[in-house]
Formats: C-alpha cells, structure tokens, sequence
C-alpha cells in the first residue's frame, strides 16, 4: 500500500503506510529499502534514508544491490564522494553488467571531479545501453568539462539523434559547435531551441547571438 500510494503521489498517506510496515516487520530488507527510498527521493532526505538502506544491506548479507546504489547516490548528494562511490563500486562488483550501474558510477565520477574515471565509466554503460539518452548527454557534459570539443559534439550529437526535444542537449551544442567554429550546427541548434521552447528568452537571446 505504501508503495502505490507513493506511485499515486499521495506521499503523506504513503509514509504512514511505510512507517506501519516498518513498525510490524523492522529487520524486513524490502521494507528498509523502500522506506529508505521514500526518505531521500520523496522527501530529500539523505540522511534520514542512509541507515534504512545499510540496514537493509545488512539483513541482505551485503547482497542487495539496488540499496548499495541507492546508498551512494545519497551519499552523492550529501557531497560524500569516497563512500557514494565504494557503495556503487561493491554493487558492480555484484553485477558487473548493470548499465544502471555504470550509470550511476561515471556520473557520481563526473560530480566528483574524476572526469578520466567518469568517461571510462560512461563509455561502459553505453556499450550495454547505447540507446541511453541521459549515458549521452552526461558524455557529452563531461567532455565539454574537458574542453574536449570533437568528442562532445559527438555524443551531444547522438543524444539528440536519440531524443530530438532535448532541450538542454542542443542548448550544449550551440556552445561546443561555437568553439569548433561549427557556424552551420550553431545556428541550427538554436533554431531547434526555440521551435521546442519559443516563449523561453534565454533560448531566444543564445539564438539572436548566433545569428550575428
């Protein structure tokens, strides 16, 4: 019930249920996962979210990869970067072919500053997931932190190929086409901005900037 009624958005009524479920049954891992969950991503509260997820880890014998992953991004967003990314790594270590893992790695990689690691990271995910919009745009995101421009207009490039309304994607790309000298995809990236998104100035100023 906790769960649906999460899923349904009626998240006062979804803690109640989690709080009873948890209160019948506190060593359940599946419960601890998913009041952990609902903690850090309902609520936004890492912190509180942490030692629901290691409870369930433990009661899982360390087995329990979704809570290991679940773990680092919290520990990702509380700026913990070392452990974020020993609990990801001890997931992989699981399921070494998870593209929701590696996934989770290069971009907790990439926050972290570690770009080398990130785009190795990245690369692997996409291998397993090539259709992966978001394993694209991060790619791209992370090469443009590099100053790697070729690289970066390929993979922003293959994320709008995939997802023609990404905003933000062909936002991206009228920087990296600028810096490549790319007047052509320039304005062309601008012009799609504004076809998605016409009442937004930001769009129509990067546009009007291309243009001249």
């Amino acid at each position: 019930q906790g769960i649906a009624l999460d899923a349904l958005g009626r998240l006062d009524e979804a803690e109640t249920k989690l709080k009873e479920a948890h209160r019948l049954t506190p060593r359940n891992i599946h419960v601890l996962f998913h009041f952990g969950k609902f903690l850090a991503y309902r609520r936004g509260k890492c912190a509180e979210a942490i030692p629901f997820f290691q409870a369930s880890l433990e009661g899982a014998g360390g087995r329990y990869p979704a809570a290991d992953y679940r773990t680092g991004e919290c520990y990702a967003k509380l700026k913990k970067y070392p452990e974020a990314l020993a609990r990801i790594r001890h997931a992989l270590d699981l399921e070494p072919g998870s593209a929701f893992g590696w996934f989770t790695l290069g971009t907790t990689q990439l926050e972290a500053g570690d770009l080398a690691g990130g785009e190795q990271s990245l690369k692997r995910h996409i291998e397993i997931a090539p259709a992966s919009v978001q394993g694209w745009y991060n790619l791209g995101v992370l090469r443009m932190r590099r100053m790697d421009f070729g690289p970066a207009r390929e993979a922003l490039q293959r994320t709008v190929d995939l997802d023609s309304k990404s905003e933000q994607a062909w936002f991206n790309l009228t920087f990296v086409a600028e810096k490549l000298g790319d007047a052509a995809l320039a304005k062309q990236a601008g012009k799609q901005l504004l076809i998605l998104n016409p009442g937004n100035a930001e769009y129509r100023r990067r546009a009007g900037e291309l243009e001249k």
